[in-house]
């Protein structure tokens, strides 16, 4: 360049080196406002971050407390799942021991009305039996009254004149027959 400047005229060359100072500040300029304006981007993406940061950290602690509630809430609904599945084990094996009891008291029931029945049959039997040896009591003393009744109209009938009687050989009591 210095070859260059050497031919030309020295007013051309101090404005040459005007121009050239001139571009150089130019270009420093250019270089500052575009780091100013980088430097500004940076802030308001830095900006825009932190604020984007700022909302998901509040949105993560909220989430976090929403999920200690709700595991709290879960571990109590457990605890009372738990219990309640406890008391209802002790109401079932209550209710299976009172149905056992009560199994028991049946079956001593069908026991019982069994022997119950048998000593019905057993007194109906004895009633029947007693009826029965009643009744011959009464035929025996129907026929003993007869058979007296029957030996005083003998008595009364031999008294008479044209009456006979038969005895029979196979009749060991010696009972008659009448024949007129």
């Amino acid at each position: 360049m210095e070859s260059s400047k050497q031919h030309m005229h020295p007013s051309l060359v101090v404005i040459n080196d005007e121009i050239l100072s001139t571009q150089v500040r130019l270009m420093e300029l250019y270089v500052k406002q575009a780091e100013a304006m980088a430097a500004n981007e940076a802030a308001r993406a830095q900006e825009r971050f932190q604020t984007e940061l700022t909302a998901l950290q509040e949105e993560l602690k909220q989430k976090e407390i929403a999920l200690e509630t709700q595991q709290a809430l879960s571990h109590e609904s457990d605890q009372n799942l738990r219990a309640e599945v406890q008391e209802l084990r002790a109401r079932l094996l209550a209710s299976q021991c009172s149905l056992q009891v009560r199994q028991t008291e049946l079956d001593f029931a069908k026991s019982d009305a069994h022997v119950l029945q048998q000593r019905i049959a057993q007194s109906e039997s004895t009633v029947q039996k007693a009826y029965a040896s009643i009744e011959i009591e009464d035929d025996a003393s129907a026929w003993a009254g007869n058979v007296d009744g029957s030996l005083e109209t003998i008595r009364q009938a031999k008294a008479s004149p044209g009456f006979f009687c038969y005895e029979s050989k196979d009749n060991s009591e010696g009972e008659l027959e009448k024949f007129i």
